[in-house]
């Protein structure tokens, strides 16, 4: 099943090549282990880590890296439905979402961007104080501070996005957010966010409401983005690509 068919089953999706093993705490609680196991080293498994390490609820996940759906694709442009059911397939989900935007060197990644049409996003940034490093909201909501009208800095404020690969275009927003959600156990997560960290939550939680960034584009550098759009020939299904197999489009 495509991903342009998530709108009949939100939990379809491109099947990924690469599948490696791994426990769902030491991938939340150990980025190092996970980045082990996303190079394919596959150091982690229940064996490797001691089942004295494993809380009752933890089992051995299999975290496929799942292609990455483009602009165009109908997922990315309707709203994802809510979170019904907090299950092992929803923990499933998430660990290969982490081990995906990690493999594609993001700091984000939401779940309509590998062709699930669902309200959740990963995300992982440091140079922040409340909110852990690495995270995952479900059913988020966010609040703002206001939006400077001011012209985005071409040099401070460009943003780029995996479902719009190498491409980057400035774009103004809030210096301030707060997230509420859940994580993927159904425990409540809230936490505030400035800088760079609050135009992080800002850009995933636009996904799940169907808007990527290029859709707010001051005129400028919309018209730079529709030339380059057309160029690329995307904004029509079925353009995908494959972290960690398919050429890096940022250069990392």
């Amino acid at each position: 099943m495509t991903a342009s068919e998530s709108a009949e089953n939100p939990w379809a999706s491109e099947l990924s090549v690469g599948v490696y093993t791994i426990s769902l705490a030491a991938h939340t609680v150990a980025r190092e282990l996970l980045m082990d196991c996303c190079s394919g080293t596959n150091k982690i498994s229940r064996e490797t880590i001691g089942e004295d390490f494993l809380a009752p609820w933890e089992r051995t996940y299999h975290v496929p890296i799942r292609q990455i759906t483009v602009y165009g694709e109908p997922v990315l442009h309707r709203r994802a439905a809510e979170v019904t059911e907090f299950d092992d397939q929803l923990r499933q989900l998430v660990a290969d979402m982490h081990a995906t935007m990690d493999a594609a060197h993001g700091v984000g990644l939401a779940a309509p961007q590998i062709g699930v049409g669902l309200r959740i996003f990963t995300y992982i940034y440091a140079d922040q104080d409340t909110a852990p490093e690495r995270g995952v909201l479900i059913n988020p909501v966010l609040t703002l501070s206001k939006v400077s009208q001011a012209t985005p800095d071409p040099d401070e404020e460009a943003e780029g996005c995996l479902s719009v690969p190498g491409l980057n275009f400035p774009l103004k927003r809030a210096e301030y957010a707060k997230v509420e959600g859940f994580d993927e156990f159904g425990k409540p997560v809230s936490f505030e966010a400035t800088g760079w960290f609050a135009r992080i939550l800002q850009h995933e939680f636009d996904h799940l409401d169907g808007l990527l960034y290029v859709d707010k584009l001051v005129p400028r550098w919309d018209k730079r983005w529709l030339k380059a759009k057309k160029s690329l020939g995307w904004g029509v299904p079925g353009i995908t690509w494959l972290p960690g197999t398919d050429e890096d489009p940022f250069g990392h």
